[in-house]
């Protein structure tokens, strides 16, 4: 098994994932994990609170499903939408600064992750979106969200 890690810049923006599918591919071979930040500038955006910011932010998703002519394009809306809605919940919340701020910012990780799996699956790599990833180390316990191919 192998664990391929993608930061921000290398899921920023179409072409980089894209360029992030082709490393993958290049792995098919045996099964992989993969493990996505949220897009650049995303949990900066997520952090700040500014609802404009987030919204602009959070439709550079759709963008990247529809640049990739992606069929659920329309879920990828839905699943936006839910979570615009589910993090002005989260804003408006009357919870502690430091709770709301990690229950806002794991949105973007768990989008890319979403959208990743997604665009996988679109360019024919079989993979599925997992909210958790059981220890195979103990690095890879800590992680939040992973997209895992069967290779």
């Amino acid at each position: 098994m192998r664990v391929l890690k993608f930061g921000g810049t290398s899921v920023g923006d179409a072409a980089a994932f894209e360029r992030a599918v082709q490393i993958v591919r290049a792995h098919e071979n045996a099964p992989v994990v993969v493990v996505v930040s949220a897009m650049s500038g995303i949990t900066d955006a997520l952090i700040s609170g500014n609802r404009e910011v987030i919204n602009k932010q959070l439709q550079r998703h759709v963008e990247v499903a529809e640049i990739f002519g992606i069929p659920a394009v329309v879920e990828c809306r839905a699943l936006i939408e839910n979570s615009r809605r589910e993090i002005a919940a989260l804003l408006d919340a009357k919870i502690p600064s430091l709770q709301k701020q990690d229950a806002v910012a794991a949105y973007g990780e768990t989008l890319c992750a979403r959208l990743f799996a997604v665009v996988l699956e679109h360019r024919g790599i079989s993979a599925a979106y997992g909210r958790r990833v059981r220890s195979v180390t103990p690095s890879v316990a800590t992680l939040r969200n992973a997209v895992v191919t069967t290779g």
